[in-house]
């Protein structure tokens, strides 16, 4: 096997309950870089929430990240390598819809995290803002509509709708993708927009291009609906045991869960060769 890019999502994947990273994770993940095999984050954090995983405490520091589902390649000091965002009548459009129902609304713009009418999503807490600390050129914005508005007129990265109410995210679902854009989700309580075509796996796509390398040579490993488009576009799709049963059947092989080192133990037994899982 001759794996040459990994990527992976991070929440419930490679990133346990405590948000620490364990010690295999980060021993896999060293071997492999100092083997030459390019270890990518595809999350649909923002930039300075990916870093605090990818460099903070993996130590990439010299290499990419995908953000936002998908909505942007960067290097590790963000640097942006590829966009796919919303237009602004594109993301007009999705506001306008989402406005009238009774969810949390997220705009995931380039320098700014803006989020409004948070009362409607009580079953899952938002990181606060001093969870995106240390990188001054970031902000998130919390109840300012102008803020909102302005935010969704730049062209975001994506759009995000929250709510207790798990029927009605499917609901928004099918109405989003009936109108042409990209829509899944991380979590059941979220449902993330992107523009036409977009998502995890043209970024991965566009990021196997940048290498120079086949499928065959890319393995990825996810857990919920969000990672199904990576998981698609790479050689060797890996679900990590606490995933979805969708994401299972997507996959070639199943790894131990997330809080058994799944990524670490199905890196070194398939791409280092170095023990059994």
């Amino acid at each position: 096997m001759d794996i040459q890019l990994i990527v992976s999502d991070i929440d419930h994947t490679i990133l346990p309950a405590s948000q620490i990273i364990s010690p295999a994770t980060y021993a896999a993940v060293r071997d492999c870089r100092a083997r030459g095999v390019e270890f990518v984050i595809a999350s649909g954090r923002w930039y300075p929430a990916a870093r605090k995983v990818a460099v903070d405490q993996l130590g990439i520091g010299d290499g990419y990240m995908i953000i936002c589902n998908g909505g942007a390649v960067v290097r590790s000091d963000g640097t942006p390598l590829a966009q796919w965002r919303l237009t602004a009548a594109q993301a007009r459009e999705i506001y306008e819809l989402l406005k009238a129902e009774k969810v949390m609304m997220t705009a995931y713009a380039p320098d700014a995290i803006y989020r409004v009418r948070g009362r409607y999503l009580t079953v899952f807490r938002l990181p606060e803002t001093s969870y995106f600390d240390g990188c001054a050129s970031y902000r998130v914005v919390d109840d300012d509509w102008q803020g909102f508005e302005d935010g969704v007129l730049n062209g975001p990265y994506k759009i995000e709708a929250y709510a207790d109410d798990t029927a009605l995210l499917a609901e928004l679902r099918r109405r989003i993708e009936a109108l042409g854009y990209e829509a899944n989700s991380a979590f059941p309580f979220n449902l993330e927009i992107m523009a036409p075509g977009a998502g995890k796996g043209t970024a991965v796509r566009w990021m196997t291009e940048y290498m120079g390398l086949k499928r065959e040579q890319v393995m990825g490993f996810g857990d919920y609906t969000n990672d199904l488009p990576m998981l698609e576009n790479v050689g060797w799709p890996v679900a990590v045991d606490n995933a979805i049963d969708e994401v299972k059947r997507a996959c070639r092989i199943i790894a131990p869960s997330c809080e058994d080192d799944g990524v670490a133990k199905t890196i070194r037994k398939y791409v280092l060769g170095d023990e059994e899982v």
